[in-house]
């Protein structure tokens, strides 16, 4: 009806084209965001695969998304460097500690063990001298050449070992020196202590009776003595029951001569003596004295 009594008028026909105007342009504004509705892909589908329009053309892909992005030089030289670290110098110690003690006539041995070092290349030690140096970060040996700074005159190095045979008891000061390695100072690298070799016999003979009578058993006590017991098996004893320094007996093991027994049949004093012997390397003596007495037997004669 208004269409009507517009048409019916011709003074409202402008204002209705304008009209006509507004509606048409709302139309082509829902047109379009249909369209677009049906362009863009639907969240809930389970492919995930784009659907395009059938009107919408295929697009292509430029060249600028087929070429990946290069770096130029001027890029590059931007680029931060970060330097490495200087490497740091190790020094070698020595991690192994030699048998503060030792026994006369027993083998002595020591292997010695050197802490691996690390040297920067074109580092050398104080006492490497012209010694080809190893590469930066190489370890050095663990069992490195040893040198004899100070030691007893029969010590001897073979092979890494410190080995020696000592013939008297005392206090031995050692000095080694690994050679082609420094300290942390620069100076050689050392090692020094002091060996106290000890006796293996210590002999305790007990104390004999001042005085037995006739045929009675005397019994030579050593079982007091302090042997180590590795060293039992090579200790013999050599027995002089009368003292007239000839041996009464052949060397006898420690086991049964321990408690040795004698019985004197005739009378005198005596100075009885033995000898312990630990192979040849040690041996110790010991003496007694024994007085032996008979009874009083009084003879009568009567006259006629």
């Amino acid at each position: 009806m208004c269409l009507k009594y517009q048409l019916a008028h011709p003074g409202n026909r402008a204002q209705a084209n304008s009209i006509r105007w507004v509606a048409l342009f709302f139309i082509c504004l829902m047109i379009c965001a249909c369209h677009r509705k049906t362009d863009a892909p639907d969240p809930k589908s389970k492919t995930g695969i784009e659907v395009s329009s059938k009107n919408s053309a295929p697009q292509r892909p430029t060249a600028q998304a087929q070429t990946a992005p290069q770096s130029t030089p001027d890029s590059a030289a931007l680029q931060p460097v970060i330097a490495a670290p200087e490497p740091k110098s190790k020094a070698a110690i020595f991690t192994s500690r030699p048998a503060y003690k030792a026994f006369v006539g027993r083998l002595y041995q020591y292997r010695p063990v050197v802490s691996a070092s690390t040297r920067p290349p074109g580092l050398a030690s104080a006492s490497s001298g012209d010694k080809k140096l190893e590469p930066h970060g190489g370890p050095t040996s663990a069992l490195p050449q040893l040198k004899l700074i100070n030691g007893p005159d029969s010590m001897v190095i073979r092979d890494g070992t410190l080995s020696w045979t000592p013939v008297k008891a005392g206090k031995y000061p050692i000095v080694l020196e690994a050679m082609g390695d420094g300290d942390a100072s620069g100076r050689p690298l050392r090692q020094a202590f002091v060996v106290a070799v000890e006796k293996v016999l210590n002999v305790i003979l007990k104390p004999l009776p001042a005085s037995v009578n006739l045929g009675d058993t005397v019994t030579f006590d050593l079982r007091g003595s302090a042997i180590p017991e590795w060293a039992l098996g090579d200790v013999t004893v050599n027995f002089d029951f009368d003292g007239d320094g000839n041996w009464d007996s052949g060397p006898l093991p420690w086991a049964s001569a321990m408690a040795q027994r004698k019985s004197y049949t005739r009378i005198g004093r005596y100075h009885p003596k033995l000898q312990v012997a630990y192979g040849k390397a040690e041996s110790a003596v010991m003496e007694g004295a024994l007085n032996v007495v008979g009874s009083v037997v009084a003879v009568l004669q009567l006259k006629p």
